[in-house]
């Protein structure tokens, strides 16, 4: 898309403020009104976490547990309290086995954990979901908008082709 806006003349003729003000301002504060401000900002955090995820060294991983199991055989549990550990999930389980809960208990644990997770992965799915299904509708609530200015302009030629361009600009914007 940007290749072909270059080629036909650079990006400036594709930058309308009116426009991504209605589209993205617009498509935010819809979204901002569905979701609770603990949400709508972080999913932002989520964002990142999903176009820039850690590498993890699944080798490395697998060898540290197996050091931690041999540590726990040998030396009993209270050799694994303030070893290194991958993650804070495994940190959880590693530290509520070395207060000695119970194998029950840690699992139900666990899973609580788990199930809390993908209840927050689903609510930064339900802030992303709701970019999706706004953004195209304010869009366009955009394009109407720069039809109703264009017919205002019929008196003016001049007038008509930067207004029809602004309403399709905005539709375009509602459409990436």
């Amino acid at each position: 898309i940007l290749a072909a806006m270059i080629a036909g003349g650079g990006v400036a003729p594709f930058i309308d403020t009116q426009s991504l003000f209605i589209v993205f301002g617009g498509t935010f504060f819809a979204v901002m009104y569905a979701n609770p401000l603990p949400v709508l900002l972080g999913h932002f955090g989520a964002m990142a976490k999903a176009c820039l995820p850690p590498i993890k060294k699944l080798d490395e991983t697998v060898e540290r547990m197996v050091e931690l199991a041999g540590m726990a055989r040998k030396d009993g549990m209270m050799a694994l309290e303030g070893q290194d550990v991958p993650d804070k999930f495994f940190q959880k389980g590693l530290q509520m086995l070395g207060d000695g809960a119970e194998v029950g208990k840690l699992g139900a644990q666990l899973n609580q954990e788990i199930k809390a997770m993908k209840g927050r992965h689903e609510a930064n799915q339900g802030v992303i979901k709701g970019w999706i299904d706004i953004g195209p509708a304010m869009g366009m609530i955009g394009t109407l908008i720069g039809l109703v200015l264009m017919l205002g302009y019929m008196a003016d030629p001049k007038a008509i082709g930067p207004a029809m361009a602004v309403a399709l600009l905005t539709t375009m914007y509602g459409a990436i």
